[in-house]
């Protein structure tokens, strides 16, 4: 539910807005979920429209977008703390 607050129940890519409560978007890890200690972050974590979600993990995603690397939030802090991840072979 945060991330779907967080991100306004809109596509991070697209800006596609959700119509229905379930099935349209999907939960999108920039670094893989198999980095264990980052899959709760939320700042790992974006709202993606299932034809953005495939387009991420595809070919024609050349410049990597919403892979990789997050930026974190920290309360009263500065948000330019950047996490870097593997990338998904």
């Amino acid at each position: 539910k945060t991330v779907y607050g967080r991100d306004k129940k809109a596509c991070q890519r697209c800006g596609k807005k959700q119509s229905k409560p379930y099935g349209q978007f999907h939960i999108h890890h920039r670094v893989s979920f198999a980095e264990k200690d980052l899959r709760l972050n939320i700042d790992n974590i974006v709202l993606l429209c299932v034809k953005c979600h495939h387009w991420v993990h595809s070919r024609r995603n050349k410049n990597k977008e919403f892979l990789g690397a997050f930026q974190v939030s920290m309360e009263g802090g500065d948000k330019n703390d950047i996490i870097l991840g593997r990338q998904p072979s």
